[in-house]
């Protein structure tokens, strides 16, 4: 693990695009991963088969495929999701997206099928919810549905490359400092740790010492194939070393790691 030095962001990212389109590439990358991973394959190609499932959602009315979901997670999800699946209904769907819209459960089991199911509306501009995602936390939220950041982004531009942030749940994008904590607010360089491996060159760590909490960043500057939603599902090596270290993901991604 190398320790490398945080810079601060001044230009702000246009959050913009077709979530359609993106779950297209996202469904594509997911599957060409997959087939070089191992410990990740089954993640990977469960998250291209959700990926392909969401562009498929109707946007003003996501609940019309909750019985899909739950079929489908069912029957090829990883152990844990699919034993929910077969132990929850249409009805019990319904409450998890209450749950998750007022922030009462946002990240348990049950909180994955209304992720799935909001995605969709949430980036055509159809929720905005006030929830805070970590409770007791000075998240930084999504500007279009308000929602805590998934996975962080570097992308070139100029001499260097700038930091942007993807929402959890509608995966829009917005610029964001280097210098901040997108869990505790605070800004201290010294206190923001950017690790990385040589077998996930794309992808590091970006942990903050005071409030332990880290996330996934990954570089487009390094990858430009790279998604970063996508590719924060391969991290799975660099999150078993962050939860040794003591660290607390942001926000878990839909296959739960």
């Amino acid at each position: 693990m190398v320790l490398e030095d945080v810079q601060t962001l001044s230009t702000p990212w246009p959050g913009e695009f077709d979530f359609t389109t993106l779950c297209a590439h996202r469904e594509r990358r997911a599957r060409i991963l997959a087939d070089g991973q191992t410990a990740t394959r089954q993640a990977l190609e469960f998250y291209a088969a959700i990926a392909a499932f969401q562009a498929r959602v109707c946007t003003v009315a996501p609940l019309d495929s909750r019985a899909d979901l739950v079929e489908l997670v069912a029957r090829i999800a990883p152990d844990p999701l699919r034993a929910t699946a077969r132990q929850i209904d249409a009805a019990t769907v319904e409450l998890a997206v209450a749950a998750y819209g007022s922030g009462e459960d946002t990240e348990s089991l049950r909180s994955f099928f209304a992720r799935v199911l909001l995605g969709p509306a949430a980036a055509a501009g159809h929720i905005n919810t006030s929830s805070a995602p970590l409770q007791g936390a000075a998240v930084d939220s999504c500007p279009l549905c308000n929602h805590a950041p998934q996975v962080g982004c570097l992308r070139e531009s100029g001499d260097g490359t700038t930091l942007s942030l993807i929402c959890s749940l509608c995966l829009s994008e917005w610029g964001f400092p280097r210098s901040r904590c997108p869990a505790c607010g605070k800004t201290d360089e010294a206190q923001l740790g950017w690790y990385g491996t040589d077998e996930h060159p794309q992808l590091q760590v970006r942990a903050c010492y005071g409030c332990q909490r880290y996330l996934h960043v990954v570089s487009v500057a390094v990858d430009p194939d790279a998604i970063p939603d996508v590719d924060e599902v391969s991290g799975l090596p660099l999150d078993l070393w962050a939860r040794e270290q003591g660290y607390r993901k942001l926000r878990p991604n839909l296959v739960g790691i």
